[in-house]
C-alpha cells in the first residue's frame, strides 16, 4: 500500500541565504526610521519637561509676589567659603534641587527634591534630566550622576551666584546683582530665553589642553566676556529652548565664531555641537537679544 505521506523537500542553501539577504535588507531599511522615531520620542519628552519647568516659574512668580525663581541661593557657610574657600562648605538651593556639599557620599549631595520648583511641579529626579544626555555623553558629573541636563537663563532672570569677583582686584564681595528678577520685568516673553538644553566644554587645566563636555546649568549669553558656549545641539543637530512665555522650539546649530586670542576648546565645542540661540549673533548690538541683556 503507497503511503498517504510523501516526503517535503526542505530549503536549499541558496534559497536559505536569499531569505536572509532579504531580511538584512529590510532590516538596514527599517532600522534607521525605529532610531529616528526613538530620537524623536526622546527630543519631544524633553521639549514637554522644559514645558513643566516654565509653567512652574509662572507658579512661583504668582506665589512670590511676581518674582522669578533664584537659579542659586546659597546658606551663609556657602557665602563664607565662596568668599574664603576656608572652613566648611554648606549648603545651595539650585533651581533643580538642593546641594549639600558638606555630605560625605559624594551620590548623596543632590536633592532633587529640594528644588525651589518642587512646590509646583514634580520634582523628581527624572524630571530634571534630558532623555538625550546621561553619565555616558559626558566627561565627569559634580555629584556622581548628573543633576541636570538643562540650562536657566540666570544672568538675566537671576544672578549666577551669591557671590561675585570683581575687577580690577578680582577679591570676594557680595554680589550687587539682584536675586532674581520679576515677572514683570521681562519685556519680550515670547523672545526671552528661560530654559535651554546645556551643557558645557571644561578645560580640565590651566593651559587647556585637554578638555571635556559637563554639564552646565546656568546659561552663558553670547559677548565678548562670555566665551563658552553652553546651549546644547543634542537633539540631531537642534536644541529645545523654552521661552518665558511658555512656547518651546527646537533649534539648528548656531554659534558665535572665536577670536583668535580667546581661551578655550573651541573644536571641541564645536564638535559637541555647543553654541548659542540667536539670529545676529555676529552684531555686538544684537548677538544676546533673545537673553534679553541688551
Amino acid at each position: 500500500m503507497a503511503s498517504r505521506f510523501r516526503s517535503r523537500r526542505g530549503f536549499t542553501l541558496i534559497e536559505l541565504l536569499v531569505v536572509i539577504a532579504i531580511i538584512a535588507v529590510l532590516v538596514s531599511i527599517l532600522l534607521p526610521a525605529v532610531q529616528q522615531a526613538r530620537a524623536a520620542a526622546r527630543a519631544s519628552e524633553c521639549r514637554n519637561r522644559l514645558k513643566q519647568f516654565v509653567i512652574a516659574i509662572h507658579n512661583y512668580a504668582e506665589t512670590f509676589d511676581g518674582l522669578l525663581v533664584p537659579y542659586v541661593v546659597e546658606d551663609s557657610t556657602r557665602m563664607n567659603y565662596l568668599s574664603t574657600y576656608s572652613g566648611g562648605q554648606g549648603k545651595a538651593q539650585f533651581w533643580f534641587g538642593t546641594v549639600n556639599y558638606d555630605e560625605p557620599v559624594l551620590a548623596r549631595r543632590l536633592d532633587s527634591r529640594e528644588s525651589p520648583l518642587g512646590k509646583f511641579m514634580e520634582a523628581s529626579y527624572e524630571v530634571f534630566q534630558c532623555p538625550d544626555l546621561g553619565r555616558n555623553q559626558l566627561g565627569s558629573v559634580q555629584f556622581g550622576k548628573t543633576a541636570s541636563g538643562y540650562a536657566y537663563n540666570g544672568h538675566f532672570l537671576s544672578r549666577g551666584s551669591g557671590v561675585e569677583y570683581a575687577p580690577p582686584t578680582w577679591a570676594a564681595a557680595p554680589s550687587s546683582k539682584r536675586l532674581c528678577a520679576k515677572l514683570a520685568d521681562v519685556r519680550q516673553m515670547t523672545q526671552t530665553i528661560a530654559f535651554a538644553d546645556g551643557a558645557g566644554m571644561y578645560c580640565v587645566d590651566f593651559s587647556c589642553a585637554s578638555s571635556e563636555l559637563r554639564e552646565n546649568w546656568l546659561l552663558e549669553p553670547p559677548g565678548a566676556d562670555n566665551l563658552f558656549p553652553s546651549v546644547h545641539f543634542r537633539h540631531s543637530g537642534t536644541a529645545n529652548v523654552a521661552y518665558v512665555d511658555g512656547h518651546v522650539d527646537s533649534h539648528p546649530f548656531s554659534w558665535k565664531n572665536p577670536r583668535p586670542t580667546d581661551f578655550g576648546d573651541y573644536v571641541g565645542m564645536e564638535r559637541e555641537k555647543l553654541g548659542h540661540i540667536g539670529l545676529r549673533l555676529e552684531d555686538a548690538q544684537f548677538q544676546d537679544e533673545w537673553y534679553d541683556l541688551k
